[in-house]
């Protein structure tokens, strides 16, 4: 059986949506931070969207590893400043010569 859809290591055009759960009209900051399963951090400039954040993946080095990533949005609205809750994605390998 072959499961439909999936995010795949190099995969260009890939939007990531967070969902804060909170309005982000006021947010002069607005990152989604990543843990890669190789314990590497790092950090995407998010475009807001209501309550969302959404970054779209540009380069094959956006997601270069696979297996189970962990994504937090961090915020600043000026009279608050923080970090929201952490959820999971998984990265799929690709067979090679593909």
């Amino acid at each position: 059986m072959m499961e439909s859809g999936g995010i795949h290591v190099g995969d260009i055009g890939t939007v990531i949506i967070f969902d804060v759960g909170e309005s982000l009209a006021a947010a002069t900051v607005h990152k989604l931070l990543y843990l890669k399963p190789d314990g590497v951090s790092g950090e995407w400039e998010g475009t807001v969207d209501g309550t969302t954040l959404t970054f779209t993946t540009t380069a094959a080095t956006d997601l270069d590893v696979a297996g189970r990533w962990m994504i937090q949005a961090y915020i600043d609205l000026g009279t608050w400043k923080g970090h929201s809750h952490m959820d999971p994605f998984v990265v799929w390998p690709n067979l090679a010569g593909g």
